[in-house]
């Protein structure tokens, strides 16, 4: 039975399953459909943060409080629905929209996409930012210092190098450094360097405690503190080893294990930051192109895991001194190690969108749509398949279409042709890097040929269309249209906005368009001139005598 699951309600789900021996059984699951008041929608990461925890929090007490719980996907996305109820109680002024003030987005948990370890911080940001990052994390314990938002922007805009009039708080940095954005060479530094800060501190406050610190309540105190710094008027710590040494000794303070802290520890464990700060601070001055920036980032990242984190376990259970990690993980040492990280990866392939029209005399098994091409800025190889759109009208277990991995669209059942009569099929493609990134490109495949797809009826259920620019012909959606001056002609598109028509009348190709037209180029043998008012005729200028068209 059909339903309508844009209607809230409750709608039964039958499963039936038969074995060999003819025994059935089924059961019904119940599938509740909401009504959605709103949608809010982002990114979390460090890398994409992959199958993360994220938290709407209307009141403050670091809960979720929505009815549907969020975890990110493959790229770091996650979306808020809000019910009817849960929009009301967010919206504390009634003003019919979610304000930055009304809820805070915390993410927690997960994969780091570029590096494949667990993020064991937290990352923060008001309701209506759409990226969760350690920039807007920065900004948010700004906020908490009584700087409004603006203020908090600006003041990590300042204090970090990034370019003015960036939105901290909507910047896909990782998305701008794919596209080439030079902008985003400051902020992928800048991120690397507040990531790394609250990853060592989580690592230096588990060593202290013994594992028992929580690192997402580590990450709050240290940039409560670095905040506290920057709203007083002081520099960033992150660089300054003895700024991170008081750093450091207040968020320990303040989870309560200073008994097992001494000043030799901070020191130590200050100077790895800063280690790892200025190696950051130097792969942003050797690299200016933002893919390679990003990519040494990732490396550096996977060093710190390697070398300082997993370096601060060993000394927990095995003895040792954050002094002694220090002089082991010097800034030297952590360069020499980067080229043992060489599969980091940070990017998403990515695919134009496609459109293609297929007449209906070639709509074979078989016959070539087209091929759709991707890019990775990692340079990895790109696999793609179909995961949406791909009608099966006539239920015989065969799609209407195929993709090859290596992008190569094709007809797969010719039966479904008449399927697209009336709407073209919209494509769903997964482009995937081999290495748990991935995106997404549509295609859309109409029913006939290009030119008549894109011209207005005549009169209905006439199969005569008009262009503007061409003027009136019959299609009966195959590559051939009739014109009424030309007669007929096979269309064929010249993927840059013209046309190439196979003339009968000329027995020759005619290629012109929208801008062009009614001048032609006769292929091989130069331009012609059609008057179309009067007694229509084609002027052929290299014999310079007018023809029949």
């Amino acid at each position: 039975e059909e339903v309508n699951l844009e209607v809230p309600g409750d709608y039964p789900v039958v499963f039936s399953v038969t074995d060999t021996g003819g025994n059935e059984a089924n059961v019904t699951q119940w599938v509740h459909v909401n009504s959605w008041a709103l949608v809010l929608a982002g990114k979390a990461m460090d890398g994409y943060l992959v199958g993360a925890n994220v938290v709407f929090d209307m009141d403050g007490d670091g809960t979720h409080d929505l009815s549907k719980p969020v975890l990110t996907d493959q790229n770091g996305a996650y979306s808020f629905a809000f019910t009817q109820d849960e929009f009301d109680k967010a919206d504390a002024n009634e003003n019919g929209v979610i304000d930055p003030e009304e809820g805070r987005i915390r993410v927690s948990g997960g994969i780091d996409s570029s590096t494949l370890e667990p993020f064991t911080g937290l990352y923060e940001a008001d309701a209506n930012s759409t990226v969760v990052n350690p920039l807007t994390t920065l900004v948010t314990a700004l906020i908490d210092q009584n700087m409004s938002r603006e203020e908090a922007k600006g003041k990590v805009t300042e204090a970090l190098g990034l370019s003015e009039g960036m939105d901290i708080l909507s910047y896909d940095l990782i998305e701008a450094a794919s596209e080439g954005d030079a902008s985003s060479t400051a902020a992928l530094a800048a991120s690397a360097r507040v990531a790394n800060a609250i990853r060592q501190a989580g690592a230096f406050a588990r060593y202290v405690s013994d594992g028992a610190a929580d690192e997402k309540v580590v990450s709050t105190e240290l940039m409560a503190e670095v905040a506290k710094k920057m709203a007083s008027g002081e520099t960033v710590p992150l660089g300054d080893a003895s700024q991170m040494q008081l750093v450091l000794g207040e968020v320990v303070e303040s989870i309560g294990f200073t008994l097992n802290l001494s000043d030799t520890d901070l020191g130590g464990a200050s100077q790895l930051i800063v280690a790892a700060d200025e190696l950051i601070l130097e792969s942003k001055a050797a690299y200016a192109q933002p893919e390679a920036l990003a990519s040494d980032l990732a490396k550096i990242q996977a060093v710190v895991e390697d070398g300082v984190v997993a370096g601060y376990e060993k000394l927990r259970i095995e003895g040792g001194t954050p002094s002694s990690l220090a002089e082991s993980q010097s800034k030297a040492q952590l360069a020499g190690q980067k080229e043992s990280f060489s599969s980091v990866n940070v990017f998403p392939p990515k695919a134009e969108n496609g459109k293609a029209a297929l007449s209906s005399d070639q709509w074979t098994k078989g016959a070539l749509i087209l091929s759709l091409a991707a890019t990775d800025a990692d340079g990895d190889v790109v696999s793609f398949s179909i995961i949406g759109g791909n009608p099966d009208e006539d239920e015989d277990g065969d799609a209407a279409f195929s993709m090859s991995t290596t992008g190569v669209l094709t007809v797969e059942d010719s039966d479904e042709k008449d399927s697209f009569m009336k709407q073209p099929a919209e494509l769903t493609i997964r482009l995937s890097d081999g290495k748990g990134l991935s995106g997404t490109a549509t295609v859309s495949v109409s029913l006939g040929n290009p030119l008549a797809l894109g011209a207005s009826e005549v009169a209905e259920d006439t199969n005569w269309k008009t262009v503007e620019w061409l003027g009136q012909f019959f299609s009966n959606d195959s590559s051939w249209i009739y014109h009424e001056i030309l007669g007929w002609l096979f269309v064929s598109p010249d993927q840059k906005g013209g046309f190439w028509f196979w003339s009968a009348n000329q027995e020759a190709w005619l290629w012109t368009s929208p801008g062009t037209y009614p001048y032609l180029h006769k292929n091989l043998q130069g331009w012609m001139y059609l008057r179309e008012t009067g007694t229509p005729m084609l002027f052929d200028y290299l014999s310079g005598i007018w023809l029949d068209p």
